[in-house]
């Protein structure tokens, strides 16, 4: 009971946590040592850093995170490390990225890459499953910037799907300059 002697912590269970590490900084030239600080999930069981990506210079991560509840499912946030307004802490770049009219589950029991990025990580392609009971998933590509929404992720393109039950998704990745994917496709049949 608060104010008893007693403190109370109120803990996200499964919220999820990203760390990032630099080796050979001048405070530990021959170790690892961590940069900005944790990076939170915000809701429980969001499982924030279920899949991860990075720039080339390693200043702008992509985190993905699936939801295990009902709460309104999957969703993926870029950070980038050392901007003016917080010099040393990783700051998000936009909003979250997700589909519209999607609230399912990215790369619900997938395991794997479910995100791919650029090398300055502001195009980023995603996997998201389209229901909770399937491992098939929707595959849209989203870029940071663009003349409609310079401070904010817009979709380009259209929505790439497979056939059902291939594991269309499975993984994903992306070219450096953002205009190739490859996707995997870990069920699908060869005739």
């Amino acid at each position: 009971y608060p104010g008893a002697g007693y403190t109370y912590t109120n803990t996200i269970s499964d919220a999820g946590s990203v760390r990032v590490f630099e080796y050979g900084t001048s405070a530990n030239p021959t170790g690892w040592s961590q940069l900005g600080g944790d990076i939170d999930g915000v809701a429980q069981s969001d499982n924030f850093g279920s899949a991860v990506a990075m720039s080339s210079d390693g200043s702008r991560i992509v985190i993905g995170a699936f939801s295990t509840s009902y709460r309104g499912g999957q969703t993926v946030r870029v950070y980038e490390l050392g901007t003016s307004a917080n010099p040393t802490s990783w700051t998000m770049m936009g909003s979250d990225i997700k589909f519209s009219g999607f609230t399912d589950y990215m790369m619900y029991g997938s395991g794997g890459n479910s995100i791919g990025a650029s090398s300055d990580c502001t195009r980023v392609v995603v996997a998201f499953s389209t229901s909770s009971y399937s491992s098939d998933k929707t595959v849209g590509l989203f870029e940071y910037g663009t003349t409609a929404s310079p401070s904010d992720w817009s979709q380009i393109g259209t929505n790439m799907t497979g056939e059902v039950n291939e594991q269309f998704g499975s993984a994903v990745s992306m070219s450096a300059d953002g205009d190739r994917v490859v996707i995997g496709v870990r069920g699908g049949d060869v005739t």
